[in-house]
């Protein structure tokens, strides 16, 4: 099932396969979905998107991020790890912890811990604890 929310909405905790937001959004729980798209404002408790993340507003998260691909714009923080195959930061990304694939930085990503990844691209500012 896909969510589509424009303007102010919540969504429930639970599976969907694509999630486009354009306002403001709150998921009471963790999200599982297959692609989301984020031009606003979202929170919610974690994210697992088997997709692509799409983010050109800001997200945030309280728990693990896991995403296929993700495309940053605007900014992303999550207060666990994020778990990125493959991405492109032109905004920011901010995680305890960050793992993936092959990751290219225009803008800024900051780790309170680490930053494990196959291939960094770096033309911005990585801030690691």
């Amino acid at each position: 099932m896909d969510m589509n929310i424009a303007g102010r909405g919540n969504l429930f905790p639970g599976s969907y396969k694509n999630i486009r937001i354009s306002g403001r959004a709150k998921a009471t729980g963790a999200v599982k979905c297959e692609g989301l798209e984020v031009s606003g404002k979202f929170e919610a408790i974690g994210l697992d998107c088997s997709g692509m993340m799409k983010i050109s507003g800001s997200s945030y998260f309280e728990g693990d991020v896991t995403t296929e691909k993700a495309d940053v714009s605007g900014s992303v923080k999550c207060e666990k790890a994020a778990e990125i195959a493959e991405a492109t930061i032109m905004g920011s990304l901010s995680c305890e912890n960050i793992s993936g694939g092959n990751i290219s930085v225009r803008g800024s990503i900051k780790s309170e811990k680490d930053i494990v990844v196959k291939n960094i691209f770096v033309r911005g500012l990585i801030n690691c604890g």
